[in-house]
């Protein structure tokens, strides 16, 4: 029904950052020339200093410094479970035909575009192996491919259908509750 007068004061990304001293209501915009008989840009100059001077004190008080922060690493039991967690989900999820008939036209593509620059030598006429043969062999077997190409059609189809759905702003405050440091 009604609003707390507590929630109204307290200031949020709604209320003006240069208020008046004795201003009860935050959403109320200063005017001194209104208020006051003689204006004085002097006086006026050195309350908006104090006020953003305030604003500063403010910030750095909220201010996270990363910088000192350290990462953790993840205990290798915990790698492996994650990657194990990966696998099953990668496997779960299914393409349908065109994706895959997709997939691999553009890998059939790929792999004659690399077969047609292969270079002969003028010296001898064997010729030499590409960086992307060199590489492809002995290191993925033909079903390591497939299942990756699976994997790649069922990740872009099931991108293609992404819906988000706005719910609303998060308004996260930075500042810490204790003063320990981050490990």
């Amino acid at each position: 029904m009604g609003t707390k007068i507590s929630t109204i004061l307290q200031p949020n990304e709604q209320t003006s950052l240069l208020r008046g001293d004795s201003q009860p209501n935050p959403y109320e915009p200063f005017h001194p020339r209104v208020k006051q008989q003689h204006y004085d840009p002097a006086i006026e100059q050195e309350r908006e200093e104090r006020l953003l001077q305030n604003i500063v004190q403010q910030t750095e008080e909220n201010l996270i410094v990363i910088s000192n922060a350290r990462p953790e690493r993840l205990p290798p039991q915990d790698a492996i479970d994650r990657a194990n967690e990966y696998k099953e989900l990668l496997s779960t999820v299914k393409l349908d035909n065109d994706a895959l008939q997709q997939l691999h036209e553009k890998i059939n593509t790929l792999t004659r575009h690399h077969r047609l620059s292969t270079i002969t030598t003028d010296e001898t006429t064997e010729t030499q192996k590409t960086p992307f043969e060199i590489l492809s062999e002995n290191s993925i077997t033909k079903e390591e491919i497939d299942l990756l190409s699976e994997a790649l059609d069922e990740a872009n189809a099931a991108m293609q259908h992404f819906e988000i759905e706005y719910v609303s702003d998060l308004v996260v405050p930075l500042s810490w509750v204790s003063s320990t440091p981050v490990h």
